[in-house]
Parts: structure tokens; sequence; C-alpha cells
């Protein structure tokens, strides 16, 4: 969901997977990054142009920090996948509150920009399970170092996977 500026489709088409498809509003930032194996569409994440149960898997990498409505986006991604699918996301993220508003939205791909921090991954939590989404495992919080910078700001990533209940 939203691919347009990730090589992960083509990566795992590259390594024999099939039945891959990619929705974003923005397909055109995609030249480079296509690969004939994946079927790509335009579309928005929280309204994709699939029947309900479609998906054994959905990736959500470096989205949810753009300007998404979290209940809206888990409730769409809870109807694409089947039961005992997996949701797979990643944020940026930062323990404590990190300003972005500094940042012209021209530097974000014309989309509001946050950096999650831990009272954010509560109400986080909360949005997947009111979607009928399960955490898969202990999340942990804490963060060594700042690897990621970006725009003058200085974050890491928080990766975490949702489950649908059988």
């Amino acid at each position: 969901a939203c691919c347009a500026s990730s090589p992960l489709l083509r990566n795992l088409a590259a390594r024999g997977y099939a039945d891959l498809w990619g929705i974003d509003f923005r397909l055109g930032s995609l030249e480079g990054l296509r690969h004939p194996a994946v079927r790509y569409l335009h579309a928005d994440l929280a309204r994709a142009p699939f029947p309900a149960a479609s998906f054994d898997a959905v990736t959500c990498l470096s989205v949810i920090e753009h300007g998404c409505d979290l209940p809206e986006v888990f409730a769409e991604m809870a109807r694409l996948l089947r039961p005992g699918g997996v949701l797979l996301v990643s944020t940026d993220y930062w323990p404590r509150r990190e300003t972005t508003a500094f940042v012209p939205r021209r530097h974000t791909f014309g989309l509001p920009w946050r950096i999650f921090n831990r009272r954010d991954l509560a109400r986080l939590a909360q949005a997947a399970a009111a979607a009928g989404l399960q955490r898969a495992g202990e999340w942990d919080p804490s963060a060594g170092e700042r690897m990621v910078t970006w725009n003058g700001c200085r974050y890491t990533f928080f990766a975490f996977e949702l489950r649908k209940p059988r």
C-alpha cells in the first residue's frame, strides 16, 4: 500500500513471489521501481479497489506518518486481509515528541509529515485493535539511536506486525 517510492514489490517479484499488487495515488513516481510481474493501480489507501479478504499480507512502509487517518486505514487493511493475514507497517519514530512543523510540504511529497512518539504508538495500537487487528508480539518503544536524518530531523523507524484473527 502506497508503494511509489519502495523497491519492496520489485524485490519480492525478483525472488519469485506472485500475485503482487501495488496501490498508490502517485504512480508517476514509480519509474525505475516497476517490475513486469507486479500490477500497479492508482488508488487511495483507505479505499482500495479490491474485494474483502483479498490478501494474505499487506505492507505499509513509511506511509502512516504522512497524514493518514489511522482508524480509517486500519479498518481498510483489516477488510483487505484474509483471516490470519498479516499487516507489516513501519513509521518514522522517536520516543519523545519531535516537531516537523518547520518542514515545507514540498519536501514531504506534498503531504503532512510527523514523527510518531511513544504516546502516538499507544493510540496507533488502539486504532488497530478497534479495526480488529491484533499485535503480533510485544512492542518495544525504546530507541537506541537516531539512525535517520531527513529534512533536518533525526529519528529512527518503528516497525510492527498486526494480524487479522483466524
